[in-house]
């Protein structure tokens, strides 16, 4: 995958942009598109050094084509507000963008688990967190509400706010694919190390190379 337009929702210090400026290292022709609401030095900072980098200082809801000179977008990554209904607006305003193949990546969509490199036994390292896991923890179950009685603190949709590193993303994936089913999603979320987790949606069917699949779009091409 060589993309040549990048667009990202959420900018803060510009780790990922520069991640996105390597990646198109000898594409002149290449860029990225890089919103938020705050007016970040890392931004500035960035524009200065390369000309391909284009922040916008305005929210992912507030999304335009032109903003992006009309471009087909290949990469969208949404890592902004984590508020469902932003990310539901701001996908609904890209989607018609997006290229036949465009990749949509949301950060933030992974689970936390127990023991991660403290040197557990191997049959426990990475495992998810029991019921009995979460009681043993500092401050009890309370701080877990993934399991039937427990009385911890969950968001707006129920989500474990212990476990869960943004429930809010879990639920704009869960909530794009019900409205958008001609996507397939893959989660790539680590089990032995710290990580806050990412999951990758592409269009089409991802075994047809032929370009009639139900969703009438091209398939992807890998």
């Amino acid at each position: 995958m060589r993309p040549r337009t990048i667009v990202e929702f959420g900018t803060s210090n510009g780790f990922s942009a520069i991640n996105w400026l390597h990646a198109i290292a000898d594409d002149p022709e290449a860029r990225v598109f890089s919103y938020d609401i705050l007016p970040y030095p890392s931004a500035t900072v960035l524009e200065d050094a390369d000309p391909r980098f284009r922040f916008l200082q305005k929210s992912q809801t507030d999304f335009e084509p032109a903003d992006i000179e009309g471009r087909p977008v290949e990469v969208a990554l949404f890592d902004a507000g984590h508020l469902v209904e932003y990310s539901l607006k701001a996908f609904e305003l890209i989607r018609p963008s997006l290229s036949p193949t465009a990749i949509v990546a949301v950060h933030d969509t992974g689970l936390h688990v127990r023991d991660f490199g403290s040197g557990a036994p191997a049959d426990e390292e990475g495992l998810p967190f029991s019921a009995e896991r979460c009681a043993a923890r500092p401050g009890g179950a309370r701080h877990c509400h993934r399991f039937p009685g427990c009385e911890g603190d969950s968001d707006v949709h129920g989500f474990c706010i212990g476990r869960a590193h943004r429930p809010s993303e879990r639920q704009f994936v869960q909530e794009l694919l019900a409205r958008w089913p001609e996507f397939r999603p893959i989660h790539v979320h680590s089990r032995r190390v710290f990580r806050h987790g990412l999951t990758l949606l592409q269009c089409g069917d991802l075994w047809n190379s032929n370009n009639d699949n139900d969703s009438g779009r091209p398939s992807p091409v890998f």
